[in-house]
């Protein structure tokens, strides 16, 4: 077995960067001679990039570890496309999917692995977020705001577990709406019961002129696919047809299965492959690596 069907442990991954003047042991615990180490890889030898990858990640709980075991492997995918080591380039997209928060990008980066390598079984992706009690929580709070349950939800939302794992898959700007939407409701005319007495006809009852008898905000197509976007994400549900990504996913541009966009998703300069002098460096022509 090839060491990227370990189990890669490492802790929340920090803010992606270059970082090429950092030395080594800015990653935080010491890889056992990690700047030797580094100084050898070449892109003739792409595997070594994945291993050396996989060491960083399992040491290091700091945000300069996982950015450097990030670097090699994206670094271990394009050396190995280019070397025509596909187990290695689609190990390395499993092992990069370990280290991702967000799980559409453990989908996307499950997704390139299995076009790399097609002998990657769809159960070896990265696993995506399980569903967590207060994710369950908080779908049911956006479920409450829709239904107008305005008072229950905005005690639920106040609980800091619940925005967290809102945070997770909605921006703050849009939590603050749905909060202002939580705050409007129940109906201020009949509290929800959607109907109210009729003063032209007494021991009658009308529909209620404000919220029409249906409570709730009125949210357009765009805001209500956004609510079952957020809510799915929440539930860990997985919206893999493309119809379903194209319905949920707003204006955004569905992802292509290209691994050759890795690179310039991390922000990465694949040319720059050699560790020299504590830096990355196009790697020099002819070198021979002692």
């Amino acid at each position: 077995m090839t060491r990227w069907l370990c189990a890669i442990v490492i802790g929340a991954a920090g803010a992606l960067g270059m970082a090429q003047e950092r030395t080594p042991q800015d990653a935080g615990q010491p890889v056992a001679d990690l700047d030797a180490r580094l100084s050898e890889l070449t892109p003739e030898s792409p595997r070594l990039y994945l291993e050396l990858g996989e060491e960083v990640a399992a040491a290091s709980s700091s945000d300069d570890g996982a950015t450097l075991a990030r670097r090699l492997f994206v670094l271990a995918i394009t050396t190995g496309l280019d070397a025509g080591d596909r187990a290695t380039a689609g190990g390395a997209c499993l092992a990069l999917g370990e280290l991702a928060d967000d799980v559409r990008e453990r989908r996307w980066l499950g997704a390139l692995a299995r076009s790399i390598d097609d002998r990657i079984p769809a159960s070896r992706a990265p696993p995506e977020a399980a569903r967590t009690p207060s994710g369950l929580e908080a779908s049911l709070a956006l479920t409450r705001v829709r239904a107008g349950e305005g008072r229950i939800a905005r005690r639920t939302l106040e609980d800091p577990e619940i925005r967290l794992a809102l945070q997770a898959h909605a921006t703050d700007a849009w939590i603050a709406r749905l909060e202002t939407e939580a705050r409007d409701w129940p109906c201020p005319e009949c509290r929800n019961d959607r109907f109210v007495p009729d003063p032209d006809r007494p021991g009658d009852r009308r529909l209620c002129a404000t919220c029409a008898g249906n409570p709730g905000p009125v949210l357009g197509r765009a805001d209500l696919l956004e609510h079952l976007r957020v809510e799915a994400a929440l539930l860990g549900v997985s919206a893999d047809a493309w119809s379903a990504q194209l319905a949920m996913g707003r204006d955004e541009p569905l992802r292509e299965a290209d691994p050759r966009e890795v690179a310039p998703h991390y922000a990465i300069d694949p040319a720059l492959a050699c560790w020299r002098d504590g830096q990355w460096v196009a790697c020099p022509v002819g070198e021979r690596v002692p």
